[in-house]
């Protein structure tokens, strides 16, 4: 047997420099859990890198990877998950090839020292919430809304670093479905009962009382990251669910939001408002999460949380050097701030309205 025969038939441990599909060269590995694992890939025709990511063909409870190709090539062309390149089979493991993301917000809050600004977290907000709605349009429940699967952009593989990114679909389901009465569609009857899915820090207490997740959920989940954002969760050092869930239930909002604009009360009174029936108005949440960045004075072009450090460690570096060195480096960051400011794309928001109150399935 011929080694690339045997990389063909074997599981997920991918040597490096070993070609796939005829074209992905695999680079290193990236992470690995359960039965997959992700690599840094090259393209062989223009150098293009990408994330590849493989599972084993012996998955107990069927594919992972099936799922979330299908999610990603009904989200073709939206600019917050990643872009699905190519998809194939082999004897013993399946694989995919998406666009590169770069650091996930796990690794940038801890860059952040643990908290960010507020103009990160609600930029951060508005992100994931468009990028929440455009999942919800294709008819999927995420189910696993943390900061370890949402990530930023990475000039390498051709992805906006200023764009938040939502990632892994695994644990995702599909709310609507084909109505084969009438060729149309209709939403999934909720089970009595649902087996847990998600991470237990940042799913809603709906969840933990195993409901079916529906819309709500996930905008749960988006509310409780921006809180972390600004600092601990109150019942982040609580492992046992029974405990998390009734610090769940009985958390106040003033506890909840004390590190966060006033706004995000009215977020949290409209999500409990809501039922898995019940259609979220992405609007009226976009709505908070603006008016909170226009009351404190907050743009689009703000330097994001883990980026700030950066800016200062430069400026720190450059006041410690000669003169003319220091000039240099201020004259260049002036250059920078001007650029910024003549930008007028980067000035202005990039959403609209109309993000948020299309409505393409009509549920």
């Amino acid at each position: 047997m011929s080694k690339d025969q045997k990389i063909e038939e074997g599981p997920v441990e991918i040597p490096k420099n070993t070609v796939i599909g005829k074209k992905w060269k695999i680079l290193k590995k990236l992470g690995e859990g359960g039965c997959g694992a992700v690599y840094l890939v090259e393209s062989m025709d223009n150098k293009r890198q990408a994330a590849l990511k493989a599972e084993s063909n012996f998955v107990e409870g069927g594919s992972v990877l099936k799922i979330e190709v299908d999610i990603l090539g009904r989200l073709k062309g939206r600019k917050h998950v990643a872009e699905l390149i190519h998809a194939g089979k082999k004897a013993k493991f399946q694989y995919m090839v998406m666009s590169l993301l770069g650091e996930s917000l796990n690794n940038l809050l801890k860059k952040c020292g643990k908290q960010c600004s507020q103009s990160t977290q609600l930029r951060v907000g508005i992100h994931v919430l468009h990028g929440l709605k455009q999942v919800h349009d294709a008819g999927f429940i995420h189910r696993d809304i943390k900061p370890a699967n949402l990530a930023i952009g990475n000039k390498n593989g051709g992805t906006d670093p200023n764009i938040v990114h939502i990632l892994d679909f695994g644990l995702s389901r599909e709310y609507v479905v084909k109505d084969e009465t009438d060729s149309g569609f209709k939403m999934r009857k909720p089970r009595k009962r649902a087996l847990f899915r998600g991470t237990i820090r940042y799913c809603s207490l709906s969840t933990h009382e195993k409901n079916e997740q529906g819309r709500a959920d996930d905008l749960w989940s988006l509310l409780f990251v921006m809180v972390e954002l600004r600092g601990k969760l109150p019942w982040s050092n609580l492992k046992d669910k029974k405990e998390l869930a009734e610090a769940k239930k009985k958390m106040p909002d003033s506890k909840l939001l004390v590190n966060s604009p006033s706004q995000l009360n009215a977020f949290c009174d409209h999500l409990r408002g809501l039922d898995y029936w019940t259609r979220p108005d992405y609007m009226l949440l976009y709505t908070c999460l603006i008016d909170a960045m226009n009351d404190g004075g907050y743009r689009f072009s703000d330097p994001w949380g883990w980026e700030e450090k950066n800016i200062a460690s430069m400026i720190a570096s450059a006041i410690k050097s000669e003169s003319k060195v220091v000039s240099g480096l201020f004259a260049a960051d002036d250059n920078l701030v001007k650029t910024q400011v003549d930008d007028e794309e980067k000035k202005e928001n990039p959403f609209t309205d109309e993000d948020f109150t299309s409505n393409p399935l009509g549920f």
